[in-house]
């Protein structure tokens, strides 16, 4: 069985290693074979060589939104199988001392 590959865009660092540390722990709590690779915006997504089997997409990025990359892929590499997922962080209120992270996920 091949690796399951998994590719994750968000601009937000910390956004970034929350998710990047979920879906690490997710593919080891299952004992999914995966590779995850991080991109902190979708232009370097785009320059990325391959196809995923899944897309973590943050909904608000620059220069493209998640949506809009998700219809570009569609567009680029029609048919290519994988699934995508829009994510969406939320900060926490003023003057909490920890960090909070909430992750709206939809399928599309």
């Amino acid at each position: 069985m091949e690796p399951y590959r998994l590719a994750l865009c968000e601009d937000d660092p910390r956004e970034r290693d929350n998710l990047t540390n979920l879906c690490r722990a997710f593919l080891d709590a299952q004992g999914i074979p995966g590779t995850l690779e991080v991109f902190p915006n979708t232009v370097e997504l785009e320059e990325a060589p391959g196809r995923y089997d899944l897309l973590l997409l943050d909904i608000q990025m620059w220069p493209w939104s998640g949506p809009s990359t998700g219809k570009k892929i569609d567009l680029l590499a029609p048919g290519w199988g994988g699934q995508v997922v829009f994510c969406a962080g939320q900060r926490p209120a003023a003057g909490r001392d920890r960090a909070v992270c909430t992750v709206k996920v939809s399928w599309v």
